[in-house]
């Protein structure tokens, strides 16, 4: 896929890659969690005796414990209730999209690390000259160029899942 890459940008380049594939299927997963969360809260709202969300997702994280207690829902007033429960999903929603920025950057680092890392042994360890060197420059910025593209690919995953 890399033709003519050093092997210090190529080996960046798919990080960044894979990195970025990660960062879209965490982001595609927490979207899937998003709405199954969704359809719980309209089911409930049906039937009300069903109080349990799914066992895995952002609600269960964030209003498990509170949901699982009649003791801690019965001492609250509906507007503290309401409060306390938008305060704990407005958190869960922060760290989930943190985690999924945290997807949008690396794979920019891991295409720059291998650039660097090209670069170096390009310059120090080959011992050329600067124009010895010009028709290999191509090659080093393989990874800058896969870390953008992955960066992308993560960032698009997290639109899709703050547009839920």
């Amino acid at each position: 896929m890399f033709l003519g890459a050093r092997p210090e940008a190529a080996l960046g380049a798919y990080l960044a890659l894979i990195v970025g594939a990660i960062g879209f299927l965490v982001a595609m997963a927490l979207v899937v969690a998003y709405l199954r969360d969704l359809r719980f809260i309209l089911d409930a709202g049906r039937s009300p005796h069903q109080r349990m969300p799914p066992k895995y997702g952002p609600l269960r994280g964030s209003l498990g414990p509170f949901l699982a207690s009649t003791s801690a829902r019965s001492v609250l007033s509906p507007d503290a209730a309401a409060k306390f429960v938008s305060e704990r999903l407005e958190g869960q929603q922060e760290f989930l999209l943190s985690v999924v920025r945290f997807f949008s950057y690396s794979p920019l680092l891991c295409g720059l690390m291998g650039t660097i890392l090209a670069l170096r042994g390009l310059l120090v360890d080959s011992g050329r000259t600067l124009q010895e060197i010009q028709p290999d420059l191509a090659g080093v910025f393989g990874g800058t160029l896969a870390g953008i593209i992955g960066s992308l690919i993560a960032a698009a995953g997290g639109v899709l899942l703050e547009s839920v």
